[in-house]
């Protein structure tokens, strides 16, 4: 929208009545001045300057009125990325468990800080999930730059002078650098009184948007004290479980097996002492008494077996789990689900089946909400040596991008998300993707190597 200029509004209309002046002069049979002609059209005057004003007023609340959408609209969009943002990094977050590598989060974190905050981000862990002092050499350092942007920041130099100089309640540190480098942003990661680390990012010292960068900044560190305490407490929480269950079988075997035991020894020991053959009557009731004793105690045991190992019991848990969930997607979006498992879940570790689960659900939610999908069909290959994950869809498909320097999918954070976990478990993600024809992901874990790779390529030949 184009809006005419205040002096050209109101020189149109001085050159209006100066010509209208002027024409009237000259007219046949007016001999008044000026001021009398004006005197004579006051209403007609009038109405040219109100209407004028009026216009402008308009004109400078529309001209306002845009530019605080275009600021509004601004936020929004700001706030969207970064509610997608957190919302993608707590999913993230979520598939971490006690029993894996720190360096793992910090690198998730230090990704997100540098999305949230447009800017070279880094995150500083000096201490681990479980909470142990690490020395100078053992420090946890990850760098996330924007863009292939490296302006020589010696990150850890930086923040390990500014967590030697950090107060027990300082909440937001600002650090000089340089004129080309700016300042160091850093917040502390605390959860109840405990620190864990710092999470930054480097900017010009009159960046723009610095105070919502920096609640971004806070918002994440909080969260990541979060989720820190959680590791911890998951930890313990499972040390406890696994104790209870040990007393617990030690209490059964206490009171059942080996009550079984002790009364085959004494049978037993009473045999071998009886001066009688083996043949009598007495001693084959004897025999008899014990097999069934060892028999009970076979059973039990079996039970107990059978209780502890749902594959015994030939449960599946996981490809139990995963099923219901795809059957609850396929019933709330009304779209046909697949779900076809091979192989043996016991394979798998725990921390990879929740890995497997969370692609799943992060594959199949981009594919109904993005690819508006109706049909979508998931092959599970669970083998001792190597496990494939398929999700295929008949979505509007798009066009996947990988980055040519980390090798990660650029299109959105749930990709990224995908592949990052799928390369904790030395795997390979491959999105197979184009506009109008559906969308392919197979995660392979582990890679295939590149001998087998060679090897395959001369069979086809």
């Amino acid at each position: 929208v184009v809006y005419l200029p205040v002096f050209f509004c109101w020189g149109t209309v001085a050159l209006f009545l100066g010509t209208a002046i002027g024409v009237s002069m000259f007219y046949p049979g007016f001999g008044g001045s000026p001021i009398h002609f004006m005197a004579n059209h006051i209403s007609e005057l009038l109405v040219f300057i109100v209407t004028t004003s009026l216009a402008q007023v308009a004109i400078s609340l529309a001209r306002y009125l845009g530019v605080a959408y275009n600021r509004l609209a601004a936020a929004h969009d700001a706030t969207e990325r970064s509610l997608e943002h957190i919302s993608s990094l707590y999913q993230a977050l979520e598939t971490f468990s006690t029993r894996e590598d720190s360096a793992q989060l910090v690198d998730v974190l230090a990704f997100y800080s540098n999305k949230l905050c447009g800017e070279n981000a880094a995150c500083f862990l000096k201490k681990g999930i479980e909470g142990e002092e690490q020395d100078e050499n053992n420090t946890i350092l990850r760098i996330a730059n924007q863009g292939d942007e490296d302006h020589g920041i010696d990150w850890e130099k930086e923040l390990s002078r500014l967590w030697n100089q950090m107060k027990s309640d300082q909440t937001l540190m600002i650090h000089p650098l340089n004129a080309e480098n700016g300042q160091i942003i850093a917040v502390p990661v605390i959860s109840h009184g405990e620190c864990f680390g710092l999470l930054a990012y480097a900017q010009p010292e009159k960046a723009k948007n610095q105070e919502e960068k920096i609640r971004s900044l806070t918002f994440l560190a909080g969260l990541a004290a979060i989720i820190l305490e959680r590791l911890k407490g998951d930890k313990l929480w499972a040390r406890l479980l696994v104790s209870e269950e040990q007393n617990r079988i030690a209490n059964e075997i206490h009171d059942g097996v080996s009550q079984y035991l002790f009364s085959m020894v004494c049978a037993l020991d009473t045999i071998s002492k009886a001066e009688a053959h083996l043949q009598e009557e007495k001693i084959q009731e004897q025999l008899k008494l014990v097999e069934e004793t060892a028999a009970r105690a076979a059973r039990e045991l079996r039970a107990s077996i059978y209780k502890l190992s749902p594959h015994k019991r030939g449960e599946s848990i996981f490809v139990d789990n995963l099923a219901s969930y795809l059957d609850e997607l396929g019933r709330l979006n009304g779209i046909q689900v697949d779900l076809q498992a091979q192989g043996s879940e016991e394979v798998l570790s725990p921390a990879l089946r929740k890995a497997l689960y969370r692609i799943v659900r992060e594959a199949s939610s981009n594919a109904v909400r993005h690819g508006k999908c109706t049909a979508l069909n998931i092959c599970l290959s669970m083998f001792p040596n190597q496990t494939v994950l398929e999700i295929k869809d008949n979505g509007c498909g798009y066009q996947p991008v990988k980055s040519s320097s980390s090798g990660n999918w650029e299109n959105g954070l749930g990709n990224w998300n995908m592949h990052h976990l799928a390369n904790r478990f030395n795997g390979d993600l491959e999105i197979e993707s184009e506009p109008g024809r559906g969308t392919l992901i197979r995660c392979t874990i582990p890679k295939r190597s590149e001998m087998e790779d060679s090897f395959k390529e001369a069979v086809n030949k």
